[in-house]
């Protein structure tokens, strides 16, 4: 993606809308996700609150010590709470697999980016 044909790249997002300013995140954001040193995905470009807050419910489940504004994000911690699941419960390998920059570009990609 950080390799990508600008022109290619706005083509394929055209239908969505704002397709020029979202390929220039897209790439923005890949060349981060590649080149810097990060610990959350906030430190990348195109990353909000939601984002940053999703990836530590999900991918760290450090559901506990985030209070999301998010209405759906604060329900799914509460059902979590209420419930006394474990995010990990039922995952094969648990949450290991998204550690650090070990997290799966396209997960990131999938839930991460606040547009």
């Amino acid at each position: 993606m950080a390799a990508a044909d600008p022109r290619v790249l706005r083509d394929i997002l055209r239908p969505l809308g704002l397709h020029t300013i979202r390929a220039a995140r897209l790439r923005r954001f890949s060349e981060e996700y590649l080149s810097k040193q990060w610990s959350c995905p906030s430190q990348l470009h195109g990353v909000g609150s939601y984002a940053a807050d999703a990836y530590h419910i999900f991918c760290r489940g450090r559901w506990r010590q985030v209070q999301p504004a998010d209405k759906d994000l604060r329900r799914y911690c509460e059902w979590l709470a209420a419930t006394g699941r474990s995010l990990a419960a039922g995952w094969r390998g648990g949450t290991e697999w998204c550690e650090g920059l070990n997290m799966r570009a396209t997960h990131v990609l999938s839930c991460c980016l606040d547009w």
